[in-house]
C-alpha cells in the first residue's frame, strides 16, 4: 500500500499518527472475515537515508504490525520486531 503516515518521535519514544479507518474501506470489507480485516505492517524508516531501521508491532497485536480496526485504544504500546 505504501506510506500510511510519518511520525516524529519524542526523545521518550512516544509518537502520534492518524491511520485511515481501513475497516470502512470497501476493499477491506470485501476480504474481511468475521470483523477481521487484516494487518498493517509498520516499519520505521530514517527519512534522511531512506533505510528501514526497525519493524514494530502492537504490544497486544499479531506477530507483526497492527490489526486493522475502526478505532484503537490510547495509548497503544508498540514493541520492536526486527
Amino acid at each position: 500500500m505504501g506510506t500510511v503516515g510519518e511520525i516524529n518521535p519524542s526523545r521518550a519514544g512516544s509518537f502520534h499518527i492518524t491511520i485511515p479507518d481501513f475497516s470502512r474501506d470497501p476493499v477491506f470489507d470485501r476480504f474481511g472475515r468475521n470483523g477481521r480485516f487484516g494487518v498493517i505492517e509498520l516499519a520505521l524508516k530514517d527519512k534522511k537515508i531512506g533505510r528501514v531501521l526497525a519493524t514494530i508491532k502492537a504490544e497486544d497485536g499479531p506477530e507483526s504490525g497492527l490489526n486493522v480496526r475502526g478505532d484503537y485504544r490510547d495509548p497503544l504500546i508498540f514493541t520492536r520486531v526486527h
